[in-house]
């Protein structure tokens, strides 16, 4: 396809454009523009879903749909520059939104403009060499040891599985979807062991499986528990097992959880 322009004061500044669009061509640039509304959502279907983790696409997707495709998505990729997404991410750190926030937004927007660099539809990552502004960050709070067993009390109060749900979070570590998908299998009564190897996706798209994979590979782990745990988890074993009677086949059986609602459904 042939591509003209005119209206060049001399010649040599019309060369120098040329030379410039032939190197276009020659680093793989498509012609024509491609909006950045359609590139990024592109991107988001074509090298994330079903690439990384569940939960990590639907961070990217809540990026693009509620930030770069708002301030973006009417321009043409190519005519987002350095300083115009500067500006981009200092106002939204002005706006009210913490730095870690900010720097999730630019991790899926440098990303995104990295792969449209690869696949050529601009020469240039307009992210890179981005400075982000700190914020003043206030000083964590942490829960002193000697109110856990108050705060059990009013877990249990609520419900025998959210006492057991959070204690169990307190005595391991686990993260709350780690704890959500364990499974009688993962329990060693013997050795007083459970073995980490799932997490729960919390809200499953249609094609999603419910138990994925833990954060990342390490995160698969056997810990030792305390012989009180294990004591507990043997008592509530014994009532999911008469819930499991009474209920029969409305009972979730397939998913064989710890801790999860009366008939066998995940804790939401």
């Amino acid at each position: 396809k042939e591509v003209s322009k005119s209206g060049f004061k001399t010649k040599k500044e019309a060369q120098i454009v040329a030379q410039q669009k032939e190197l276009e061509l020659l680093n793989g640039l498509e012609q024509g523009e491609m909006n950045a509304a359609l590139y990024f959502k592109s991107w988001l279907s074509n090298y994330i879903k079903d690439k990384l983790k569940p939960n990590t696409f639907k961070t990217y997707r809540h990026v693009i749909e509620k930030h770069l495709i708002p301030h973006f998505g009417a321009m043409e990729l190519s005519k987002i520059k350095p300083m115009m997404y500067q500006k981009f991410i200092d106002e939204k750190i002005e706006g009210g939104l913490s730095t870690e926030t900010a720097r999730r937004i630019h991790n899926v927007a440098y990303q995104a403009c990295k792969r449209a660099v690869i696949n050529g539809y601009i020469m240039k990552n307009p992210c890179e060499n981005l400075s982000i502004k700190k914020r003043e960050v206030k000083k964590l709070k942490f829960m002193e040891p000697q109110l856990v067993s108050e705060i059990l009390k009013i877990l249990y109060k609520r419900g025998q599985i959210y006492g057991l749900f959070f204690k169990i979070l307190f005595e391991t570590g686990m993260r709350k979807g780690e704890a959500a998908a364990l499974q009688w299998t993962d329990i060693d009564w013997k050795n007083e062991t459970i073995t980490i190897d799932n997490s729960l996706n919390f809200q499953p798209e249609e094609d999603e499986k419910i138990l994925g994979d833990t954060k990342n590979f390490s995160s698969i782990r056997t810990i030792d528990v305390r012989s009180s745990v294990i004591k507990e988890l043997k008592e509530h074993m014994k009532y999911q097992n008469q819930r499991k009677l009474h209920l029969g086949e409305i009972y979730n059986h397939e998913l064989n959880l710890v801790l999860c609602r009366d008939d066998g459904s995940p804790l939401p």
